[in-house]
């Protein structure tokens, strides 16, 4: 391998490293912010849909039970279909930020469960891909993102209520603002997508080499004699 080629490896995984840790950062971004934005808007919520103090408490409840009884599930789903692919199925998870912010009170808190399941992968597998890929910078990597899930944690706290009041937006268009953040972190995985199709499929020719490679004789695999004096 010449210079030339190993100087385009280097500059490959440094632009894929990158990508990676701007995904995870995205990612990581939305494990808090659909939960921050809703808690500030509690009493919007309720005075518009006419529900009580202890229904509408129930949103900020959901998304924890639905963390205690998806977590333990979320390494298995990964394991049997792929870690980038089930962090990628979290993030259209997220999809419940639109879904509670059309009209009816079934819409709320079928959305807010479906954000709980997202938030719980999420807050499982991260963690997870960033010792994978990162197994020296650890610690670094993971208080990267953990600062990003705060800060738009504090963001969305923080500006919901403003933005509520802008034109006709009220409190939907403010949940559903944060929707824009969700699709961006959607298309910056994808790459993600592709890398782990193509580990598969290396893995699959590995496979093949290793079955069909070895020499055989008369048709079989050949045995290893054991000597047992």
């Amino acid at each position: 391998m010449n210079d030339e080629s190993i100087s385009s490896t280097l500059n490959k995984n440094t632009k894929n490293s990158w990508l990676l840790l701007i995904g995870i950062i995205l990612v990581g971004s939305n494990l808090r912010v659909p939960l921050t934005s809703a808690g500030s808007l509690i009493s919007f919520i309720r005075d518009d849909l006419g529900i009580s103090n202890a229904l509408i408490g129930s949103i900020t409840t959901l998304p924890l039970l639905a963390f205690a009884l998806l977590s333990p599930f979320a390494p298995k789903i990964a394991n049997r279909v792929g870690m980038e692919l089930t962090i990628a199925l979290s993030i259209l998870l997220i999809i419940g930020i639109a879904v509670r912010s059309l009209s009816g009170t079934p819409f709320l808190f079928a959305g807010t469960i479906l954000i709980g399941l997202a938030i719980a992968i999420g807050n499982v597998l991260i963690p997870g891909i960033v010792k994978m890929n990162f197994p020296l910078k650890t610690g670094l990597m993971t208080g990267i993102y953990a600062i990003f899930m705060n800060l738009f944690g504090a963001l969305g706290s923080g500006v919901s209520v403003p933005v509520s009041s802008i034109g006709n937006l009220g409190w939907r268009g403010a949940l559903a603002i944060w929707g824009l953040l969700t699709l961006v972190s959607l298309l910056l995985w994808l790459p993600q997508l592709r890398k782990q199709k193509k580990r598969e499929q290396e893995k699959v020719k590995t496979d093949k080499k290793i079955v069909y490679g070895a020499p055989r004789l008369h048709g079989r695999l050949p045995y290893l004699w054991v000597d047992n004096h």
